[in-house]
């Protein structure tokens, strides 16, 4: 009767299975987990353990379904596709983490982590890439050194989290007056590093170290209190005070130096002449550590009279440093170093004791 009635048809007749509708349903069923996985990012755990549950559930669902229809042989071609749009996925999942790690190991290697400003590091590129810039175009370069007056003993007394707030705050005042002109990094403790191309007259860059000093000065409200910070700015030029990007750090931390030397709160800009000092500095800073246990420091007391009594009322102390090489050293020589190096706490108990 069959052969009698494909004989007998005047059209085509494709004969088919009656559930093979199954596959396509099943097929969809068993994607919707890994379309819903697309749109989520999950760690990698959670994403692989979610698909191997749907995995099981949906192909557990498809032998249910297909046994109950006696047809089994339709499980093999969802399955296959099933399992190898889900090991992609997998796949998938892995070189998306691999990116991530890759992208934040790119940014521990170029931002400060407390500030989110660029780092040491990447100040070295800045630099280089900006005296490169330079030399091509014949323009200079400006470095401006910062380093936040009394911080030290702020950082001390208050806490590390008043010091970290400060360190804050001082990075998002410097970035939102120098990210239209230049590049502002932070080099490590309580200093930073702005760079600024220009090609006219200093005077432009007088104009922006007043700037940072006058925004530095402004107080800072932290924890119910105001804390007041200044700032001292040493200035080097390129090419005028140097052609590479070391002789550039070097002359700037230098005259950021001498301008706490002459009363903190201000710029100075580089002059040969503070690369001697520069160097003696450094020698002073390795010696004042051994200072304090060769006992080198001791006290001259200067009395205060009353004149209508001619009494004594009172004496101050002040403290001299006995250097073996340089002789007696007022406090102007070292006491901006003992700040700087966090000795002026222990220096202090001993003058007290």
């Amino acid at each position: 009767l069959l052969t009698l009635a494909f004989e007998s048809l005047t059209h085509g007749l494709v004969l088919n299975n009656p559930h093979i509708g199954w596959n396509g349903l099943l097929l969809l069923l068993a994607l919707l987990p890994a379309l819903v996985n697309l749109r989520r990012r999950w760690s990698v755990r959670a994403n692989t353990l979610w698909m191997v549950l749907a995995l099981f559930a949906i192909n557990g669902l498809n032998f249910v379904l297909l046994a109950e229809l006696f047809q089994p042989s339709l499980l093999v071609f969802p399955t296959l596709v099933i399992i190898f749009v889900y090991l992609l996925l997998l796949v998938n999942n892995f070189n998306v983490v691999a990116t991530d790690q890759a992208a934040k190991l790119l940014t521990l290697s170029n931002d400060d982590l407390l500030t989110g400003l660029p780092n040491r590091a990447a100040f070295k590129r800045l630099l280089e890439q900006m005296i490169h810039t330079a030399k091509a175009k014949k323009s200079s370069v400006a470095l401006i050194w910062i380093d936040l007056d009394h911080f030290q003993t702020i950082n001390s007394t208050m806490g590390h989290h008043i010091g970290d707030q400060l360190l804050v705050e001082a990075s998002k005042r410097l970035h939102r007056f120098i990210q239209d002109i230049g590049y502002v990094t932070r080099i490590g403790g309580d200093e930073f590093a702005v760079l600024i191309p220009f090609s006219d007259h200093q005077e432009r860059v007088i104009q922006y170290a007043e700037g940072i000093l006058r925004l530095l000065e402004q107080p800072y409200r932290l924890a119910d209190r105001e804390f007041r910070l200044g700032a001292s700015l040493g200035i080097a030029l390129y090419p005028a005070d140097g052609e590479d990007a070391n002789s550039l750090e070097q002359h700037a931390d230098a005259a950021m130096f001498d301008a706490k030397r002459r009363g903190r709160r201000g710029y100075q800009f580089y002059t040969p002449v503070l690369s001697i000092a520069a160097q003696e500095r450094v020698l002073l800073e390795n010696e004042l550590h051994n200072a304090l246990k060769q006992h080198q420091f001791l006290l001259q007391y200067q009395p205060q009279i009353d004149i209508a009594s001619g009494e004594v009322v009172a004496v101050e102390a002040l403290l001299r440093w006995n250097h073996p090489q340089y002789g007696l050293l007022a406090p102007d020589r070292f006491i901006s170093i003992a700040e700087e190096s966090g000795l002026i706490l222990p220096i202090g108990t001993w003058v007290l004791e």
